[in-house]
């Protein structure tokens, strides 16, 4: 579906799905602001990740458009403590997922977006600033995805059955035995699907 637009949600969950939209779209493109400048600064959370301005200032103005828009639902965030909220609704935001490929210059971040209804999560957005891309879905009203915030197209995975002809994309290799996956806590399963793949890429996130 080429003629598909955000728009046709407008009447969804009373505007929630389109404002998701446009909020992600603001909170992401204020992360250029930052994005790829050597005065960036990196602070250390206490699980060692990193955070920036970038990632603290998005979230609060995700936090403050919904507050304007929805104020009576509730905000769950990473790097904020949650907003209570008096409705059937739930906002839960990343404003940085990746922000390791942030700080690095990397243009393989993104801002992400979820609402709830009743618990349930019904709808998303993963949007790619640095690249313009972005995917949204609605629980029943499937998914699309657009390069132009223009043209959107339905999104589907991979077709493709044959293992020794997909493409591996992970973060990083170490990952896997640290998490001790693998018959001996170590890196196995990486190796083994390194070998069954066609090709293996990383920097993904």
């Amino acid at each position: 579906m080429s003629d598909w637009t955000p728009a046709q949600w407008q009447s969804d969950h009373d505007g929630r799905l389109t404002a998701m939209v446009d909020i992600a779209l603001k909170a992401g493109q204020h992360t250029l602001t930052h994005f790829g400048k050597p005065s960036l600064s990196v602070d250390r959370k206490s699980d060692d990740s990193p955070v920036t301005i970038a990632d603290r200032e998005a979230e609060q103005l995700v936090r403050k458009l919904v507050a304007e828009q929805f104020p009576d639902d509730a905000i769950a965030g990473e790097e904020f403590a949650d907003s209570e909220g008096a409705s059937r609704y739930r906002w839960v935001v990343d404003p940085i997922d990746g922000t390791k490929s942030f700080i690095c210059g990397v243009p393989l971040y993104s801002t992400l977006l979820a609402l709830e209804c009743d618990e349930t999560p019904f709808g998303g957005v993963i949007y790619l600033p640095a690249t313009d891309q972005i995917v949204v879905a609605a629980l029943g009203g499937g998914c699309y995805h657009s390069e132009d915030l223009k043209t959107w197209r339905e999104a589907r995975v991979s077709d493709q059955s044959d293992l020794s002809k997909a493409v591996f994309v992970t973060s990083e290799a170490k990952s896997f035995g640290d998490r001790g996956e693998g018959p001996r806590g170590d890196s196995d399963v990486f190796e083994a699907l390194q070998r069954d793949t066609w090709l293996t890429r990383t920097w993904g996130d």
